[in-house]
């Protein structure tokens, strides 16, 4: 229905439909979630990261909702706080989850192959180790 909408020049009223939509789910993550897809793909990217960044606060043990977050803070052109919240990501010990990081490295160096101007990388984690090296001194990749 929101779609129907958003293809006919009423963003606004596609996304009140959404809200309106995950306002009676209880905070069920994966309609959250998928509203913020959503608000990805209307180019809603502020409202996105706000979305994205409470994903994190309801599903704190599972990167994949920081992973979305920081996508949606680098498609929001809030560069800096996608770059942190990789490093967070990067950081922590997920125990299964561990392999999201080596996705989450390739993020990390299409961000910074893309905005290493914009980015403030000096306060690196020491937990990084070996990453923490890599990504003060490597010249990355432009692919974007």
């Amino acid at each position: 229905m929101a779609d129907l909408f958003y293809q006919n020049g009423m963003q606004d009223t596609a996304k009140i439909i959404l809200l309106n939509m995950i306002e009676n789910t209880n905070e069920n993550f994966q309609i959250v979630q998928e509203y913020g897809n959503k608000l990805i793909e209307y180019g809603f990217y502020e409202d996105a990261v706000l979305i994205f960044k409470y994903l994190t606060d309801l599903r704190e043990e599972f990167p994949q909702s920081f992973r979305d977050y920081a996508l949606a803070c680098d498609w929001a052109g809030r560069y800096q706080e996608a770059y942190d919240v990789i490093i967070s990501i990067l950081s922590k010990d997920w125990t299964r989850f561990n392999a999201i990081k080596m996705i989450v490295f390739n993020e990390l160096n299409g961000l910074m192959a893309s905005h290493k101007e914009q980015i403030n990388t000096k306060g690196i984690s020491p937990l990084l180790g070996t990453y923490a090296d890599e990504i003060k001194g490597c010249d990355f990749l432009e692919y974007r």
